[in-house]
């Protein structure tokens, strides 16, 4: 599952059942967005 001793987890409940999600540090998160569209359309007035 990959969870290790020590690492956070942050737990769910979701119906009948409870998850456990491992919470990852910010630092292994670079890169996980790399080529997503930026580009957005935007009011005259929002600038």
């Amino acid at each position: 599952m990959g969870i290790v001793s020590g690492q956070k987890i942050q737990v769910l409940t979701y119906k009948n059942r409870i998850e456990l999600i491992p919470v990852k540090p910010i630092k292994n998160m670079m890169g996980i967005l790399k080529g997503i569209d930026t580009s957005v359309e935007r009011d005259a007035d929002r600038i």
